[in-house]
C-alpha cells in the first residue's frame, strides 16, 4: 500500500496519510481515523476509517471499512454557524438594550449580516412613502464605498445629503419589493445593462431579501459581490437575522410613532420589550441573584406548565465552568423534560458586571432546537445502523470464504482422483474402494454446505417474520425426556428435574425441540469432555431450563456480541460452527414467549438459562 499502490493521493492531509503508513508498520492490529478523502467530485469529503490487520490463507491483508460522514460534518457546520448568529445576535441584542444610538446597533447588523453571508457590499433599509406617492427606500446602514475612489467618495456624500433615501425606478430593487419575493441574481451580464452612478462600484452578483408584513413590504436587505454567487442555503442560513432586522423594524416603526408621547430612554425600553414580545426564542433577563426580571412569552409556549422551575435550572446547568466560552459568555445546549415533552434548548448566557466585577444582570436567549436535534438523532441512528451492515457483510464475507473454499476445495480434489481412478487402468478393487471414498467425502462436505445455506435462509425468515408458528398444549417433562433419551445426549448430560407430571406449556415442539438441542449440542461442543448439567424445574408456574458446562467459556469482551449473525468467539475459531446457532436459538425462545439470558467465564465454562 505505501510502496506499489498511491495511497497518499486519496487523502487531504499528508499528516492523516503518515498516521496510516505508521499503524502498517507497527504492531497494533486495529486503527480508526476520522479524515478528509478525495475521492470523486459527487462523492463525499468526511469519512470514519477503520482499519484491520487481517490474515487469509496465511496472506497478510488489510481490511478497510470506509463510512461517509458528510451529513454529520454538514450538521455540525451548520450547528456551529447557527451558534456564530445566536452568539452574535446576542451581542448586538445587548448592544441594542445598551446603546442610545439606534443607528449604532444597525451599522453592526448590517456588518455582521455581511460577515456572515461572506458579501463585500450590503444595505438594510426600510420602505416608506412618507416622501413621495409611490414607495422608496431609506437606508438604516449601508457599506462605507467613500474609501473606493474621489467619484465614490462624492456619490456616497450625496447619499448622505438625502439622507440615503433611494428612488429605483424599475431596477431589480425595486422587482424585490413590488413583488415581495427573494430575488438572487447571479449573471453579471445583467448588472452590465443598469445604469450606474458615477463613482458607484460595479456589481457582479446581488440578493434581495423583503420583509414582509400584513402582505406588504417593510423593509428590504440587499447584499452583493459574493464570491461564491446567491443561493437558497445563504437565505436560509440569514433568516434568524432578518427575523431579527423584522423585528427591529416593526418596533422602531411603532416607536417613532409614539415619539411625541414618551421619553428617548422609554422608547428604548418600549422598543426593546416589543422585540422580545415578538420573538419565539426564549430571552430571560435576571438579576445577579437569580430573580427573573422579564421572560418573554414564548417560554410559556415551549415549556408550558412548571415554566419557572425549568427556566431555573436551564440557567444553572448552563452557569457552568465548562460551558465557558468567553470571559463573561456561556453556551450549552440543555435537554429539558417538561408536560409538552422532551425540549432541547440552545443556550446563550451573557452576565452584565457593575465597576466592582459582581454579577449584574443576566441575559438569556435560548432557541428550541428540538426538531433539529431529533433529525440528527435519527441521524446518527441511520449511520450506526449502516456502520453494523457494512460489518455484517464483512463477517458474513468472512464466514462463506472460509466455510465454503474449505468444502468446495475437499469437492474438487475428491472429484480429481476420482477421474484419475476411472481413466487409468488401475486395479479394480481398489479404484473401487477409493472412488466410493472420495464420493462420501463429496457427498459430507454438500451436506455442510447444505446446513449453512439452510440456516442462513432460517435466519432471515426469521427477521422477516415468515417463519410459521404453531403453539400448542406441550407434556414439558415427557417433551424434555424425548430430547435427552437421544443417543447423543443419553449418556453425556446430567439431567435434574422436578417438573410435575401434568404441568404443560404452549409451545412450538419443532422450533423448541431445535433450540433445546442447540443449546445442548453446544454446551457438549465446547465443554472439554467434562461433564455437562441440565437442570429444569418449575417455580410457581414458571419453567426454568438451566444448562451448565465447565468448558472453554465466553472472553468477558465477546459475551454481548454471541446473539449476533455469524459472530463466533476468538477461542472457539477452530471448533465447526456457522455462528448463526444463538441467533436462531433466541430468536425461537421469544416466538415461545421465553427469553434467554448466556453468562460465562473464559476457561471455566457458560450458564445458558431459559425462563418460560
Amino acid at each position: 500500500m505505501t510502496n506499489d499502490f498511491p495511497l497518499e493521493m486519496f487523502f487531504n492531509s499528508l499528516e492523516e496519510f503518515e498516521s496510516v503508513k505508521a499503524w502498517l508498520s507497527g504492531s497494533e492490529r486495529e486503527f480508526k481515523l476520522r479524515a478528509k478523502m478525495l475521492l470523486g467530485e459527487n462523492s463525499p469529503n468526511w469519512f470514519d476509517l477503520e482499519f484491520s490487520k487481517i490474515e487469509i490463507e496465511s496472506k497478510k491483508c488489510i481490511s478497510v471499512n470506509i463510512l461517509p460522514i458528510e451529513l454529520i460534518k454538514r450538521a455540525e457546520y451548520e450547528l456551529k454557524k447557527s451558534n456564530e448568529i445566536l452568539s452574535g445576535l446576542v451581542q448586538i441584542q445587548n448592544d441594542f438594550f445598551i446603546n442610545e444610538q439606534d443607528e449604532v446597533t444597525l451599522k453592526k447588523l448590517l456588518e455582521f449580516i455581511l460577515k456572515t453571508s461572506g458579501a463585500e457590499l450590503g444595505f438594510i433599509g426600510q420602505i416608506t412613502s412618507r416622501y413621495s406617492e409611490k414607495p422608496l427606500l431609506k437606508l438604516d446602514a449601508v457599506s462605507e464605498i467613500s474609501n473606493i475612489s474621489v467619484e465614490s467618495s462624492k456619490l456616497f456624500e450625496k447619499y448622505r445629503s438625502n439622507n440615503f433615501l433611494f428612488d429605483h425606478p424599475g431596477n431589480f430593487i425595486d422587482k424585490c419589493i413590488k413583488g415581495k419575493k427573494v430575488i438572487i441574481i447571479n449573471e453579471s451580464t445583467l448588472f452590465g445593462q443598469i445604469n450606474r452612478p458615477s463613482g458607484h462600484p460595479f456589481l457582479f452578483n446581488f440578493l434581495g431579501i423583503p420583509i414582509i408584513k400584513d402582505d406588504q413590504t417593510i423593509a428590504m436587505v440587499g447584499l452583493a459581490n459574493r464570491k461564491n454567487g446567491f443561493g437558497q442555503d445563504l437565505v436560509q442560513r440569514l433568516t434568524p437575522l432578518i427575523s431579527f432586522y423584522n423585528v427591529i423594524v416593526q418596533a422602531i416603526q411603532e416607536k417613532n410613532e409614539k415619539e411625541n408621547i414618551l421619553k428617548q430612554k422609554e422608547e428604548k425600553e418600549f422598543l426593546f420589550s416589543n422585540i422580545l414580545e415578538k420573538t419565539s426564542d426564549i430571552v430571560l433577563i435576571l438579576t445577579g441573584d437569580r430573580s427573573i426580571e422579564y421572560m418573554s412569552p414564548s417560554v410559556k409556549k415551549i415549556f408550558g406548565k412548571d415554566t419557572f422551575s425549568l427556566v431555573l435550572k436551564l440557567v444553572e446547568d448552563t452557569f457552568q465552568p465548562k460551558f465557558k466560552v468567553g470571559k463573561s459568555h456561556f453556551q450549552s445546549l440543555q435537554m429539558l423534560k417538561s408536560e409538552l415533552g422532551d425540549k432541547w434548548i440552545d443556550v446563550s448566557l451573557d452576565l452584565l458586571m457593575n465597576n466592582e466585577g459582581e454579577i449584574n444582570k443576566i441575559f438569556v436567549i435560548g432557541r428550541d432546537t428540538t426538531t433539529r436535534i431529533k433529525h440528527e438523532i435519527k441521524l446518527r441512528e441511520a449511520l450506526k445502523k449502516e456502520k453494523e451492515v457494512n460489518i455484517f457483510k464483512s463477517q458474513f464475507i468472512s464466514l462463506v470464504s472460509h466455510e465454503f473454499k474449505t468444502p468446495l476445495a475437499i469437492i474438487k480434489s475428491s472429484i480429481d482422483v476420482g477421474k484419475f481412478y476411472l481413466k487409468n487402468n488401475v486395479d479394480a478393487q481398489k479404484s473401487r474402494k477409493i472412488t466410493l471414498d472420495k464420493f462420501l467425502k463429496i457427498e459430507n462436505e454438500v451436506q455442510n454446505l447444505d446446513e449453512l445455506v439452510g440456516k442462513v435462509l432460517e435466519s432471515e425468515k426469521l427477521d422477516q417474520g415468515q417463519f410459521p408458528v404453531n403453539l400448542i398444549d406441550v407434556n414439558v417433562k415427557q417433551f424434555l425426556e424425548e430430547i435427552i433419551d437421544k443417543s447423543r445426549f443419553r449418556n453425556t448430560l446430567i439431567y435434574n428435574t422436578n417438573i410435575p407430571e401434568d404441568f404443560t406449556i404452549k409451545w412450538d415442539r419443532v422450533l423448541m425441540q431445535r433450540a433445546i438441542e442447540n443449546i445442548l449440542d453446544n454446551a457438549l461442543k465446547y465443554g472439554k469432555n467434562l461433564p455437562v448439567f441440565f437442570t429444569a424445574t418449575c417455580k410457581q408456574k414458571t419453567l426454568f431450563l438451566v444448562t451448565k458446562d465447565h468448558g472453554v467459556g465466553i472472553p468477558k469482551s465477546e459475551i454481548d456480541n454471541v446473539f449476533k449473525p455469524f459472530f463466533r468467539a476468538y477461542n472457539v475459531q477452530n471448533t465447526e460452527g456457522f455462528g448463526l446457532g444463538l441467533v436462531t436459538v433466541e430468536k425461537f425462545v421469544l416466538l415461545n414467549n421465553g427469553e434467554i439470558m448466556i453468562s460465562s467465564i473464559q476457561n471455566e465454562g457458560t450458564l445458558v438459562t431459559m425462563v418460560f
